[in-house]
């Protein structure tokens, strides 16, 4: 039996999406097993006990950026005035005498 240029397409998707979930849904799995794993993009934050060792800060540095000034500093300026100007008109043509 030949299948329709559809199903081949449909049977390709459905490969995808299931080895996707099973990619997503094992990343999800060793993280809820180990959530202080590298792998977690969101590690919880550690707790020290009494008489635990501090932990070490983490790895990643995020830069800091300017801080805004509020409110934003604005100087008006100053206002342009208008010139009236002379409308164009019509001139005779000259003649021949």
């Amino acid at each position: 039996m030949v299948k329709s240029r559809y199903k081949a397409w449909a049977d390709r998707m459905t490969a995808l999406f299931i080895a996707m979930t099973v990619i997503v849904g094992g990343w999800y799995l060793l993280i809820w097993i180990d959530p202080h794993l590298p792998l977690n993009p969101f590690p919880p934050h550690a707790v020290t006990l009494a008489g635990a060792a501090t932990p070490t800060p983490s790895p990643i540095v995020r830069p800091s950026l300017p801080t805004p000034t509020y409110p934003p500093t604005w100087t008006p300026t100053a206002t342009p005035t208008v010139t009236p100007t002379r409308l164009p008109t019509s001139t005779p043509l000259p003649t021949h005498t």
